[in-house]
């Protein structure tokens, strides 16, 4: 009997007064248990006749396979019932019975309490005596062994029942608090899907998408202060030119990277932040010609923003892949910026730095799971990044990637 049982607890999927559910589950992991049970319905009938005896016949030798086959139909049966995208179901009917139970709990104590009437003493206890036990009762609080009354009893069970509802509470907060990363991750997703099928074909639907997308992300309890979908809903205004609205988003960017733990992606958030801001200013700093032609003007403000945002990076160097694309592209920008200034001197250094980090990019050796496909990617960009470069050194330059990317 011993070893019958000792195959351990039933599986959590068995409440904790399903003893069919148990005693299957049992049946279904310990072949030991399937063995003892056979042969006791065996010998159960061994001395039987009729149907009864055929019954027991039949179990004494094929009594081990039935049981096996009752315990796989049990936990075909189990899996239909719990399968992980209908737990919400179950979890929705579990909680509306404990919601019925509960309520008819409460009813029992409402029927018991000793309301305020003109002919009684305000001294008297919400709770008669005699009343509540009979309540306590026949909600089943008096089945502690330890405890001299009933009183006592509810007190240690609901001492008991405080403390295990309130790690529960935990649990669960922390399980919502779970889904919520996930629902925000999710939004963050749908919207970096949009935004790069609006990068493709330049429609400003998908970036309104995308955009609605990122605010949604923001909106989800406890992502009010999400730092990327921040950045990306600051890229989305920018694309759109919404410029006011992009620098602000900006500003919250700037003010929300104390959020991040690592020093290192403060900083160069921060430097990517800047540039950004720049190439705002420079579309700012513009008017157009008598052909509808926008013609860009200098801009102090963005050579500044650019000049502290190649500062901070330079903290950080030397970098590798998409972190050294980006360093030639804010070389490009700053080379932009000043020739818009009519630097001779700053603008053809700025597009030999550019030049040489997108070089450095397409030198780079990647080797296992980081080749491929990714490798490819960064390589077509760090191309078209030499291309730029060239053509703006003959006075071609490309300011719809400026302005867009």
């Amino acid at each position: 009997m011993g070893r019958l049982f000792a195959c351990g607890v039933a599986g959590m999927e068995c409440g904790t007064e399903d003893l069919l559910c148990q005693f299957l589950e049992i049946v279904k992991e310990n072949d030991y248990a399937s063995g003892v049970l056979t042969k006791w319905l065996g010998e159960i009938g061994v001395h039987a006749a009729g149907f009864i005896g055929a019954i027991a016949a039949v179990l004494k030798d094929h009594g081990e396979k039935l049981v096996g086959l009752a315990g796989f139909s049990f936990g075909i049966y189990r899996w239909w019932k719990y399968r992980e995208h209908i737990l919400h179901k179950r979890l929705a009917e579990y909680l509306k019975e404990n919601d019925r139970r509960l309520k008819t709990g409460t009813q029992d104590l409402l029927a018991a309490l000793n309301r305020p009437a003109p002919g009684r003493v305000a001294a008297m206890p919400l709770f008669a005596p005699r009343e509540l036990n009979s309540v306590l009762r026949e909600r089943n609080w008096d089945r502690t062994p330890t405890a001299a009354t009933v009183h006592s009893s509810a007190q240690w069970q609901l001492s008991s029942a405080v403390e295990k509802i309130e790690r529960q509470l935990k649990a669960g907060e922390e399980m919502i608090a779970a889904l919520r990363d996930q629902l925000a991750t999710a939004h963050l997703l749908r919207g970096a899907v949009a935004a790069s099928a609006g990068k493709r074909a330049r429609l400003d639907d998908h970036n309104l998408i995308a955009l609605t997308a990122f605010r949604t992300a923001l909106q989800v309890p406890g992502h009010a202060h999400n730092l990327l979908a921040k950045e990306m809903e600051a890229h989305q205004l920018r694309k759109l030119g919404q410029l006011p609205a992009a620098l602000e988003a900006y500003q919250e960017v700037e003010n929300l990277v104390s959020t991040v733990g690592d020093y290192r992606t403060q900083r160069l958030t921060i430097a990517r932040v800047k540039r950004y801001q720049a190439e705002i200013y420079q579309m700012q700093a513009s008017t157009t010609d008598g052909n509808g032609t926008r013609v860009y003007q200098g801009s102090t403000t963005a050579r500044n923003l650019l000049r502290d945002a190649l500062d901070i990076r330079q903290n950080f160097a030397p970098y590798q892949s998409y972190e050294l694309l980006e360093q030639g592209d804010m070389h490009f920008c700053q080379a932009y910026i000043a020739k818009n200034l009519k630097n001779a001197v700053l603008s053809p250094a700025q597009l030999t730095a550019a030049e040489t980090a997108y070089c450095a990019v397409l030198a780079e050796q990647w080797r296992g799971v980081r080749s491929g496909r990714a490798k490819r990617k960064l390589n077509q960009s760090a191309k078209h990044g030499v291309a730029r470069v060239e053509r703006a050194r003959k006075g071609d330059w490309d300011e719809s990637w400026l302005f867009a990317n």
